[in-house]
């Protein structure tokens, strides 16, 4: 039996029994038989594995190959024929492929790197159809952030990157705002203006106090004009009650008074005042 010493070189053995029915032949078609002899742990590989891998390799470094060939064989084909069996594995093989160790640690290794390339090619086709619209910015990342999750994003096929997202929402922030600020100054224009300073009720164009919503029914002031109010405390602004003569004018559709809608409602609103009811 073959001693485990470290430097033995392998042994080419030839047989003595040639011809399909020799030793040779059958070995060769049951291999898997030899692996219960005795003395297979010292010429087969140990299965040897890494943390966290399904996949593993043949530690050959403490076993010695045994070489297999009749004489017959190796007449015919020569020693780097085809001629060559060893334990432990299948078929006929060439001296060079015989004392080959496929399944050791390099092909393990090589396995390891071709899978690990094959995971980033897929990722990087992956990434590569959530490139952004806009810029054409390819993602490092499947999932960097998320639209449904404030401060996260999703990069998505056909979507955008984040900053060109910001972007899209400052520029869509800016677009509603400037439409809510032009349907707010129609709607202003149809009432009447401040009646303080007779500027427009929703305020100076342009300023930053100039209001980009429809101001409620009863507000008779621009925003200018009711921060120097509640500035000063001069207290709510209520316009002038209705007179009969008002009254009795609107009735004819004779009154020129652009306030009179608003004044009429402050006129319901304000009972504690003291006011006279108003009647139609």
């Amino acid at each position: 039996m073959a001693s485990r010493l470290p430097g033995v070189r392998p042994r080419e053995l030839p047989t003595r029994r040639p011809g399909p029915r020799g030793r040779q032949r059958e070995d060769a078609e049951q291999p898997g038989r030899h692996d219960l002899r005795p003395d297979a742990e010292f010429w087969r590989g140990h299965r040897r594995t890494e943390d966290y891998s399904t996949d593993s390799w043949l530690d050959y470094s403490d076993s010695i190959p045994i070489l297999v060939a009749s004489l017959d064989t190796l007449t015919q084909l020569g020693p780097m024929g085809e001629v060559w069996w060893r334990y432990g594995r299948d078929g006929l093989l060439s001296l060079t492929d015989a004392l080959d160790n496929p399944g050791d640690h390099a092909a393990y290794k090589r396995r390891q790197a071709d899978c690990k390339a094959e995971e980033e090619r897929k990722h990087r086709e992956a990434m590569e159809l959530r490139a952004c619209v806009d810029c054409g910015a390819v993602p490092e990342k499947k999932a960097v952030w998320t639209q449904e999750i404030p401060g996260y994003w999703t990069n998505r096929e056909g979507g955008t990157c984040y900053p060109c997202h910001q972007e899209r929402e400052a520029a869509r922030a800016l677009r509603e705002d400037q439409e809510a600020l032009e349907a707010a100054r129609e709607a202003h224009a149809e009432r009447p203006p401040c009646w303080t300073c007779k500027g427009p009720l929703g305020g100076r164009f342009g300023s930053e106090q100039e209001l980009r919503i429809e101001a409620e029914p009863e507000v008779a002031e621009c925003p200018d004009c009711e921060a120097v109010r509640e500035e000063e405390d001069l207290g709510p602004l209520w316009l002038p009650l209705p007179t009969a003569k008002e009254w009795k004018l609107h009735g004819k559709k004779k009154l020129d008074d652009p306030w009179w809608e608003v004044r009429v409602l402050h006129a319901e609103l304000c009972p504690a005042l003291e006011r006279p009811k108003v009647t139609a």
